[in-house]
């Protein structure tokens, strides 16, 4: 059953991931505004840290035999490339800010 919710959830920061990086674009493209893409951007960020907390939780332990649910190093890749885009996402973020906010208030 860990398994299966582990996966779940690793669908889940993908998909949340997905859409935010989908809510970015269209903030960048300027078919949204800059602040309905920041405001849809966070919970999503929230959405994908959390999921991301229960995955490695529920791979982090052994199963009844004394096995790792998941290898820790795949475990351990897996969430530092989820990591990793969403950093990039802040990234990007803090680019539109930059581009957007910043250059038409002055």
């Amino acid at each position: 059953m860990r398994k299966i919710l582990g996966t779940l959830c690793y669908l889940a920061v993908l998909a949340a991931d997905a859409a935010a990086a989908y809510c970015s674009y269209l903030a960048y493209k300027e078919k949204i505004s800059y602040y309905q893409g920041f405001i849809t951007f966070i919970p999503l960020f929230i959405v994908s840290y959390w999921f991301n907390t229960f995955f490695t939780q529920l791979f982090s332990g052994t199963d009844k035999s004394g096995k790792p649910y998941i290898n820790k190093t795949l475990k351990r890749l897996l969430s530092d490339f989820v990591t990793l885009v969403s950093i990039a996402l802040l990234g990007i973020w803090a680019y539109i800010f930059i581009s957007r906010s910043l250059y038409k208030s002055f």
